[in-house]
């Protein structure tokens, strides 16, 4: 079952800072130490405090200034980690707008959700990639955090579990494609990286790979697996990660 809650608890603190550099009085020395900006949030930074712990994964700025974080964490002691997303005015405060009072929390069944990436696609929609229960998952999002019920089913896609895959990152193409790497677990201790590619929708695209799956493995008793991944300008995508006891 998939929800969206948003339970307040106070404890661990994840604090977002902006900092900036300060320029001494004209005819001073010229100088620069760095500082707090007094104008973010009246004291230069954020709590994050609105749950009993946050881990913020990835950060990014909308075109209007406003600000996502994303992670994951737990509502409440002891509970099972959720993916979790804050969005921040450009002063600072939460949007009230986005969400319930400027925060969301996903759970998809029950299980760990973690947010990995997130991208914020030029409709101002965001595309969240979560790993949870070894499962690949994309979720896209409205500007208000609402899921958006056109892609993939009511707003999520999701690998069959468990599908032993740990999903660590994401690029979306000029065309709206979206593609994702990480590794799985193929018995033992050998893991093989992967990419899998989605249409705009979220549903797979079978012109890649078998069936929109391709299978990254260099050695059939070396594991690797892939971290991050981006896209040159002609297209083509260039992924890293660990191969064995290094990386490639």
């Amino acid at each position: 079952m998939m929800n969206a809650l948003c339970l307040p608890k106070n404890g661990l603190m994840v604090a977002l800072f902006v900092a900036c550099l300060l320029t001494l009085q004209q005819g001073l020395a010229q100088s620069f130490f760095p500082g707090t900006d007094s104008t973010f949030n009246g004291i230069g930074r954020v709590e994050l405090d609105n749950f009993w712990s946050f881990t913020p994964q990835d950060l990014k700025l909308q075109t209007d200034g406003k600000i996502l974080v994303a992670g994951y964490g737990g509502p409440v002691q002891g509970g099972n980690l959720d993916g979790m997303m804050y969005r921040l005015l450009p002063d600072g405060a939460l949007d009230e707008n986005f969400g319930t009072n400027g925060h969301i929390v996903v759970d998809i069944d029950g299980t760990q959700d973690d947010i990995e990436q997130f991208a914020v696609l030029p409709d101002q929609k965001i595309l969240l990639l979560l790993f949870s229960n070894f499962r690949t998952i994309l979720i896209r999002l409205m500007p208000d955090g609402s899921f958006d019920s056109s892609f993939g089913n009511d707003g999520i896609f999701q690998t069959a579990a468990p599908n032993n895959e740990w999903a660590n990152d994401m690029v979306v193409q000029a065309d709206g494609k979206i593609v994702v790497v990480g590794y799985q677990q193929a018995g033992g201790n050998y893991r093989r990286g992967y990419a899998r590619r989605f249409n705009p929708d979220g549903s797979v695209d079978p012109s890649y790979g078998n069936n929109g799956l391709s299978i990254v493995s260099l050695s059939p008793v070396t594991p690797l697996e892939l971290s991050k991944c981006l896209l040159q300008p002609d297209g083509k995508l260039v992924a890293t990660g660990n191969y064995g006891a290094g990386a490639t």
